[in-house]
């Protein structure tokens, strides 16, 4: 019993006609009849008996129609349900985004406008599997070649950018300070993007300061809301945040060196996109290309 035997009987039990049926399935009416009496022989069931020109379901029959008929439909359904899974999987980016997440997001939401179809899985798993585009930051002093094979990826793309200091307008900071100077009165982190915040950490413990952290939540703009409200001074990378959304604070340079970072774009070692994911790759690199020479 195969599933062509059983849609053959199903259309036969629909309309009670062999020709009729025959005319629907694109076959023959000989043909049709061989297959029915194949099927009842391997069965040893008769599943129809003749009324005048038409046939009619024997009880056994009947059973058979009620248990075949749910098995061909969810059969059906499931060619129709992978076939959509696969054209719809062939629109998906997943994407991890450690770093630069207003401006990526940005970017997103500009590309998705251009392509309704992309659907965007986000993911941050330690491991980053099943990641097609990683987008994490790291020391501008770092090597990039140690960041080749990085967690099973290789950096396709960065962008250096300076880390300055956000103060209230109305502070008396000049446009260059000390790092003592600009975190005295405590920083204001955003709860996103928990990597920056370490590396401030790490660049700040180089000169022998631990700044106090009075507000960590939200993201860039809440604060930047903080900081104007006197509420401490604030980290702010110059290129992936982009300007201040607030006319109450201005950035400040750190007297220090080495206050910047890079913002690393990397897709899987070893394995060359297409589709979906290479397209939305190469968007992304020359979006935030064209924002960092803004």
């Amino acid at each position: 019993m195969d599933l062509v035997q059983l849609r053959r009987f199903l259309a036969v039990a629909e309309t009670e006609h062999i020709t009729e049926s025959a005319r629907r399935l694109g076959t023959t009416q000989p043909a049709l009849s061989r297959s029915i009496r194949a099927l009842e022989r391997e069965l040893g069931v008769s599943l129809f008996e003749r009324s005048g020109r038409n046939v009619r379901l024997t009880p056994c029959g009947e059973l058979l129609r009620r248990r075949a008929s749910p098995l061909v439909a969810g059969i059906d359904g499931l060619g129709r349900e992978l076939a959509a899974f696969c054209e719809g999987g062939r629109h998906v980016v997943r994407i991890d985004v450690r770093a630069a997440s207003e401006a990526v997001t940005e970017a997103m939401e500009a590309y998705k406008r251009k392509r309704p179809d992309v659907r965007f899985e986000l993911g941050r798993s330690a491991d980053r599997a099943g990641c097609d585009v990683l987008v994490d930051a790291l020391g501008a002093d770092k090597e990039l070649a140690g960041v080749v094979g990085w967690g099973g990826f290789e950096v396709t793309a960065f962008f250096e950018e300076r880390i300055g200091v956000l103060v209230p307008l109305e502070s008396g900071v000049s446009e260059s300070a000390s790092l003592r100077e600009l975190t005295e009165g405590g920083v204001v982190y955003p709860a996103r993007e928990g990597g920056f915040r370490s590396l401030c950490d790490e660049l700040c413990a180089r000169h022998g300061v631990a700044p106090d952290v009075v507000f960590a939540g939200g993201g860039p703009s809440l604060v930047c809301d903080m900081v104007a409200l006197g509420q401490g001074t604030g980290f702010w990378p110059e290129r992936s945040w982009g300007d201040p959304p607030s006319g109450d604070v201005r950035l400040v340079r750190v007297r220090e060196g080495g206050f910047a970072r890079r913002v690393v774009i990397a897709s899987p070692a070893g394995c060359e996109l297409d589709g979906e994911p290479r397209l939305f790759l190469e968007y992304l690199v020359c979006r935030l290309g064209a924002r960092w020479v803004r």
